[in-house]
């Protein structure tokens, strides 16, 4: 803010009128008579003289006192408070009952007032009698004590007077100094409105040009104070237009730039100044003006005019050093935003080797050169200057923002971070503020430091939501809790982030982290879910595939075989690259053939991957094949799988059911010798377990009755009823024997099983059948 350089006079007050004497026909009448019509026409000076003429021609005249009263009144309007002072004090001296003295107490008072001596000046205007003082000049009086108050900041002390100073007389010029008065004083008590509220009304009641022009001054001052940055430009602009020629006109237009600059009303400024540009010539007293043109071409990237400009005002001789400095390094950052790095180098070395008051604004441009030059360790070390040695600059934040990036350049990292940090702590620019904590985030990522990560992470969300990096870094903070192994918390801000960001990029890692931390969680059901929604393409077919096998993990958990195999047939189906080994492929046959999905079992089996010498899978696979056969009605092919069992020279843990499996498919072909030789072997090799030789004495029996060996059935079947307490089988075994000797005439004995059927095996199926008969 450009304060003004003219400060309106409040010197105003009643001027006494010495009265004419030239009715006296006496020379000392006549010099008198002189000596006060040179001071009612404004020539203190020469009445002042004539005033010294008379005292000293004159020392007995009847008029001295009034010489000296007019001697002392003329020091006083030459503005020469001193001499007035010694002069009133002198007239209380030799005239100490004279006819002026409360008069003279008041210019005493105002004198005093105006060397600053306040407290003796106001010891003496609460002095002065208000009954001895003419009436004219109690305005006058509670004025001055109202700036005496003023100038000690006893505001409310000071309010008082001045508002009975105005009230006395509203409507003269007196009254008007009053309300400016007021004004400053709300002013000081940053009482922003109050003090519009009466420059205001100074504005609006006075009709001397000069004090409207002062007041709409201070209105816009005001404004730009409170940064109502666009009344401020409308007010100034308003006294430009109307008051040219006034003094503080000068001060408003460099107002006026500098609150249309804080607008960021580049072009605006730049259509000003270059509509004016021929009534502010390059003189310095627009220095000031030319510089914020420069500033405002540079933020609009106009370097080559913003130079220009420089230009023009550098070329005066009569700069002030500030001024040449200030614009010189202008010009130099001017030289930094072209690119034109060793030029600015050049000129600090030439120009400025000299340490300045400007030393760390210039260390800044080096800086920022070396920078641009990729001379990154000296651009460190000088920004480090800068923040060492200045660490009050305006460009420290700045040198703080260079160095960390220099820094980052380097592969220094952590270093890096440690000042992205530092500025984002400290640093005012938001968007500055917001990169640097995004690059530490980058950084803590990289470098997998988790704790910071997190913490990093939490602070740009809370301080910047809805920007452009809370995407990325919402999703980053679920890994970073996921790799924490603090799986709630990187469950609950994935969930969160799957939620407000559907079309996220990062979505399907975002879904197979949400449903491993689940997982983790123990919510399996959540984690399946979740799985679910994993899609596949060729970016994530590698998540699909990872979440499907843990999808599968999760159901054999549970004891849900069934779903478990629905996963694994999927990943073995859709995956060419899958990493199932044969014994899970063998699992799903195996559960298939539980299920009795039997065309399942052997589609499964067609992706085994044959292994030279593993013939322990070539058993399994060819078992499970015939099995499948068999339960779908192909004997034959059944047949042939079972054979490359038993030929398969492994370790040959299924031939015991396969010798039993083939006997079964060759009773489906009704090749019934073949078919005994099998359970005879299995009996052979199962002679130590009850539960097959059970069921190959069963089959045994069933051959027999098939080639119409009725006796010998009969008897197989009551061995295994005899031998075998098997709540199918021993029922079965009678029921056919039973039947047997029916078809063979011998009743009673076919009876008696039933009857045992009916007493042992009440609830059994052949207790069911014979009960129907």
């Amino acid at each position: 803010m450009k304060y003004p350089s003219y400060i309106f006079s409040i010197i105003l007050s009643f001027i006494f009128f010495i009265p004419s004497l030239a009715i006296s026909s006496t020379k000392d009448i006549e010099q008198l008579d002189f000596a006060n019509g040179l001071f009612q026409r404004g020539l203190y000076e020469m009445a002042q003289a004539e005033y010294q003429k008379f005292v000293e021609v004159h020392p007995e005249s009847t008029y001295l006192s009034e010489s000296y009263f007019g001697m002392a009144e003329s020091s006083f309007f030459l503005k020469n408070y001193e001499a007035a002072k010694e002069a009133y004090n002198k007239y209380i001296e030799k005239f100490p009952q004279g006819q002026k003295k409360i008069l003279i107490q008041l210019r005493l008072g105002q004198s005093l007032f105006f060397l600053d001596q306040y407290n003796e000046a106001l010891k003496g205007l609460l002095g002065v009698s208000l009954e001895d003082l003419a009436q004219e000049f109690h305005q006058v009086l509670y004025f001055y004590i109202g700036k005496i108050y003023q100038a000690k900041n006893e505001n409310e002390l000071a309010l008082e007077n001045l508002q009975k100073s105005f009230d006395f007389n509203s409507e003269n010029s007196q009254a008007t100094h009053a309300l400016l008065a007021m004004g400053d004083v709300r002013l000081a008590m940053e009482d922003y409105e109050g003090a519009l509220l009466y420059y205001n009304e100074v504005y609006t009641k006075t009709e001397l040009e000069d004090v409207k022009g002062f007041a709409l001054y201070k209105q816009g001052e005001i404004q730009f104070l409170i940064k109502d940055y666009t009344s401020a430009v409308d007010t100034f602009r308003s006294l430009i237009e109307k008051y040219p020629q006034q003094k503080v006109a000068y001060d408003a237009r460099i107002n006026f730039f500098l609150a249309l600059f804080n607008v960021s009303k580049y072009d605006e400024i730049i259509s000003a100044f270059e509509q004016e540009k021929d009534l502010m010539k390059a003189e310095v007293n627009f220095f000031e003006i030319y510089y914020i043109a420069a500033e405002s071409y540079m933020q609009l990237k106009k370097y080559a005019k913003a130079e220009k400009v420089l230009d023009s005002i550098l070329v005066l001789e009569d700069l002030t050093d500030e001024q040449r400095t200030k614009g010189s390094l202008k010009k130099v950052e001017v030289f930094v935003k072209v690119q034109r790095f060793e030029e600015v180098l050049a000129i600090i070395a030439l120009q400025f080797a000299t340490p300045v008051r400007e030393e760390d604004h210039i260390l800044f441009l080096k800086a920022e050169s070396f920078y641009g030059l990729k001379r990154m360790a000296e651009a460190y070390e000088t920004y480090k200057n800068i923040m060492s040695k200045y660490p009050e600059s305006p460009y420290m934040l700045d040198a703080l923002y260079g160095a960390a990036h220099a820094q980052s350049v380097l592969s220094n990292d952590q270093e890096a971070m440690k000042l992205f940090i530092e500025y984002f702590q400290k640093g005012k620019n938001t968007e500055k503020r917001l990169e640097v904590l995004y690059n530490a985030i980058v950084i803590a990522k990289n470098l997998a430091l988790l704790d910071e990560g997190i913490e990093y992470s939490q602070l740009y969300l809370s301080n910047f939501p809805q920007s452009t990096h809370e995407e990325n870094v919402s999703f980053w903070l679920g890994t970073f809790y996921a790799e924490k192994k603090q799986h709630s918390k990187a469950a609950d801000v994935l969930k969160t982030f799957s939620e407000k960001y559907p079309q996220s990029t990062f979505l399907q890692e975002a879904n197979f982290l949400l449903a491993y931390n689940l997982q983790s969680s123990d919510n399996l059901e959540g984690a399946i879910e979740v799985y679910g929604k994993i899609e596949k393409n060729e970016e994530t077919e590698k998540l699909l595939y990872t979440a499907l096998k843990n999808t599968a993990f999760i159901h054999l958990e549970k004891k849900e075989e069934g779903k478990a195999a629905i996963v694994i047939d999927k990943i073995l189906m859709e995956f060419d690259q899958h990493d199932l080994d044969n014994a899970t492929i063998l699992w799903l046959a195996h559960q298939y053939l539980t299920e009795k999905k039997f065309q399942d079992a052997l589609r499964v089996l067609e992706k085994i991957k044959p292994v030279e010498g593993d013939l322990v899978n070539i058993e399994a696979v060819a078992y499970f094949r015939a099995q499948a056969h068999k339960e779908l009605g192909e004997h034959q092919k059944a047949l042939e799988q079972y054979e490359v069992v038993l030929t398969t020279d492994g370790d040959n843990i299924y031939d015991s059911a396969v010798y039993m499996e083939k006997g079964l498919s060759l009773m489906k072909i009704k090749n019934f010798l073949a078919a005994r030789k099998e359970f005879e072997k299995t009996l052979l090799q199962n002679a130590e377990d009850n539960t097959i030789a059970m069921r190959a004495r069963f089959e045994l029996a069933n051959v027999a009755k098939q080639l119409g060996e009725l006796e010998q059935a009969a008897k197989l079947y009551m061995l295994v009823a005899v031998l075998y307490q098997d709540d199918y089988y021993s029922p079965e075994a009678l029921l056919h024997a039973a039947k047997i000797f029916k078809s063979l005439n011998r009743h009673d004995e076919a009876q008696k099983i039933f009857d045992e059927i009916l007493k042992d095996y009440p609830q059994s199926e052949a207790a069911g059948k014979v009960k129907e008969k």
